[in-house]
């Protein structure tokens, strides 16, 4: 293919209709791209919250909480049914093998209905429960653990069910449990899994029925909210995945022009970090891999106490870099820490993780590997900003600059104390 021939390919690409209507896809603003919380568990927990509290500031009161609990008790009724008013074998948070009996009492659409809820208070991250909605004037309980892209971890629903219950009783209290995701997850009774669909259809009849009934602002936010929901959490990846094979039909020859004329970004990421840390006197490198570097902090006194298991070296702990991989969209740093191969050696790494999360103040998630939440050393339009390696290099020194006090500095400091 001569040069002309290739600027034809790229020019019918570039002019394609179907192109056009993808970009605009994603290219309307939208506060959620610009504040990058599309796919942020937390940012969703919280505008959930706002819409849910009826004292909050968008002057619903208790309209969307009570139309969302009307959703889910019409849309669950053959779940709610294996629950409500039956006694039920549930794993005992502190002794996964000891069955414990509970019965639940959830309310119906009727109770809602005729329910004041304007009294009902939202707690956020109450003993780490994402949503926990307490209603006292009708003696009612609203549990919900929210999702996006991670998955339950460390017994985590059995403690918040066994939370609530002691301070809830369910001689009381009538309750319900929702585990909230965009892709269906098994969970254990009392918890009914819950679409994010759902939440957009009962987003989509608020617009609907209070267009004109709440102000400018309050509606832009609640649309950019929904618009989000269909494209990112819903996704409207059908529809996303039949333009894609259009255009790719299409446009096969140039497509595959660009990706051959294109950098392998990842690889060009993992090498930059590899010589930002073979250069920093505050690291040692211990192993490339990959997609990821691992290094510990330099100085250390003695890093005999950090060994076991057969992975990189057999080491407990690591400084972990990755490059758009396992899961991470963006190039980002860890601290990571590998399973234990017995009991002896489980012991030791618990009081090493525990030392770590003093001295650093992060906190572990995982439960053979446990790994620090991610610090993002670069994204892929921060890639695409930069012109050659040493650009990169500089990038990732810099960020690097940032998160040295924590993830070295600091770690470092646990670790010799730990190898004392």
């Amino acid at each position: 293919m001569n040069t002309k021939e290739a600027q034809d390919l790229l020019e019918a690409f570039i002019c394609d209709k179907d192109l056009k209507e993808l970009e605009q896809m994603f290219g309307k603003f939208n506060i959620f791209d610009c504040l990058k919380l599309t796919r942020t568990e937390i940012r969703h927990s919280n505008f959930l919250a706002w819409l849910l509290d009826p004292n909050e500031t968008h002057g619903l009161k208790d309209y969307f909480l009570k139309e969302f609990l009307k959703h889910i008790l019409k849309s669950k009724k053959k779940e709610i049914a294996e629950i409500n008013r039956k006694e039920i074998d549930l794993k005992n948070s502190e002794n996964s093998d000891e069955i414990i009996k509970r019965t639940y009492s959830v309310p119906s659409i009727f109770d809602i209905d005729y329910w004041d809820m304007t009294e009902v208070e939202v707690f956020r991250e109450l003993e780490n429960i994402d949503l926990l909605l307490i209603d006292e004037k009708n003696k009612f309980v609203f549990v919900i653990e929210n999702k996006i892209d991670s998955f339950q971890h460390s017994n985590q629903l059995a403690r918040y069910r066994d939370y609530v219950d002691e301070q809830y009783p369910s001689m009381t209290y009538q309750k319900l449990f929702i585990y909230l995701k965009p892709k269906k997850e098994t969970v254990e009774k009392p918890y009914i899994y819950l679409s994010y669909q759902t939440v957009r259809d009962t987003i989509k009849e608020l617009i609907d029925d209070k267009d004109d009934k709440i102000s400018d602002e309050i509606l832009v936010a609640i649309k950019h909210y929904n618009e989000i929901l269909e494209r990112d959490i819903m996704n409207s990846e059908d529809e996303l995945k039949k333009i894609c094979r259009q255009i790719y039909r299409k446009h096969k020859t140039a497509i595959d022009l660009i990706t051959k004329n294109s950098s392998n970004y990842k690889s060009d990421v993992l090498n930059a970090m590899e010589k930002v840390v073979k250069s920093n006197v505050n690291l040692q490198e211990i192993h490339v891999e990959n997609n990821g570097i691992l290094c510990l902090p330099n100085n250390l006194n003695n890093i005999k106490p950090l060994k076991f298991g057969d992975w990189a070296n057999d080491l407990i702990v690591y400084i972990h870099f990755i490059s758009f991989a396992q899961g991470h969209k963006d190039a980002c740093v860890e601290i990571l820490m590998s399973p234990p191969k017995d009991k002896s050696d489980k012991n030791k790494k618990l009081q090493l993780l525990d030392l770590i999360e003093k001295k650093t103040q992060l906190t572990f998630k995982g439960n053979d590997w446990n790994y620090t939440q991610p610090f993002q050393i670069m994204s892929y339009d921060d890639y695409l900003n930069y012109e050659n390696e040493q650009q990169l290099i500089e990038h990732i020194e810099q960020k690097l600059e940032e998160l040295k006090e924590t993830y070295i500095d600091k770690l470092r400091d646990a670790l010799n104390e730990f190898c004392k």
